[in-house]
């Protein structure tokens, strides 16, 4: 049967977009590990929380070695997350943030009790693991900048007919971390 965990990860839009880019690139869809994933909730305040129930967290696992990788990935960008892993002992608790300077009051008070504290507990929709919800995602993130008219509008041209074919995903999904570059540096003009 094996030892078991209960995980959970709460991190901003941003971190969502970078860790489900990554799994999607994984070449074996065995070793997806959000596939597995028991819920993934977004609020309407774009924080998600992904959660594994019942789950064999082991570090010789490849696929924990690519969470825990992703998770290095959401520190070296200075992007906020919180980390819960509560073991089957009542005391194997394992909490991780990433205190940022600007860390969203929502991700530092979600925190591990006998129950993990998640203050947006009533808050969260379900999140499909699809295509479209990636596309909007990263739309609703450019229309909150002002000075990116012309990579929010390349965005939009890449489908305007609202469905996203697996070339436009693909390149939306391999430019993301150019186009996310390229808005942070206008953001500061």
């Amino acid at each position: 049967m094996g030892y078991r965990s209960d995980v959970y990860l709460k991190t901003t839009t941003e971190g969502y977009i970078i860790i489900k880019r990554r799994n999607d690139s994984i070449t074996n869809p065995d070793h997806r590990l959000l596939k597995y994933a028991d819920g993934i909730k977004k609020t309407s305040n774009g924080f998600y929380k992904i959660v594994f129930v019942d789950i064999k967290w082991y570090e010789s696992y490849e696929e924990i070695k690519w969470f825990n990788n992703s998770l290095e990935v959401l520190k070296e960008q200075d992007i906020p997350y919180a980390f819960i892993r509560i073991g089957e002992d009542a005391d194997d608790i394992e909490y991780k943030v990433n205190w940022t300077d600007d860390i969203p009051e929502e991700i530092a008070t979600f925190e591990p009790y006998t129950e993990v504290n998640d203050d947006d507990w009533s808050n969260y929709e379900d999140v499909d693991d699809d295509k479209d919800h990636i596309k909007k995602v990263m739309f609703d993130l450019f229309d909150e900048y002002e000075k990116c008219d012309d990579i929010r509008s390349a965005l939009r041209e890449l489908n305007s007919d609202g469905e996203v074919t697996e070339e436009e995903y693909d390149y939306a999904i391999s430019h993301w971390e150019d186009l996310l570059k390229e808005w942070e540096e206008r953001k500061g003009e």
